[in-house]
């Protein structure tokens, strides 16, 4: 545990750490903050093309139309008068 001891003498001797420590530790920082920005970004942009996959997904379907081969019904629309007396009540 050097560090430590290292620690101990400049808060015992209230002494400047070395510069290099310095360096170092701000280096760390550095990258630290870097990676977390990277993997925020990485995170953002994969939700982002999941999205569009989703969207692009869904409107597939939609283009797709499917005939199923029924007639179409010919003749005039039911009325009141032409369907009267064709139900059967089952009482």
């Amino acid at each position: 545990m050097p560090e430590l001891e290292e620690v101990f003498d400049m808060v015992t001797k209230q002494t400047e750490p070395d510069l290099d420590a310095w360096h170092q530790q701000e280096r760390r920082m550095r990258r630290a903050t870097r990676n977390r920005r990277l993997g925020a970004i990485g995170l953002v942009a994969t939700l982002g093309v999941a999205a569009v996959m989703i969207v692009l997904a869904s409107r597939a379907g939609q283009d797709r139309v499917v005939d199923v081969g029924v007639p179409g019904v010919h003749g005039t629309p039911p009325t009141l008068e032409t369907v009267s007396g064709i139900w059967l009540f089952d009482g």
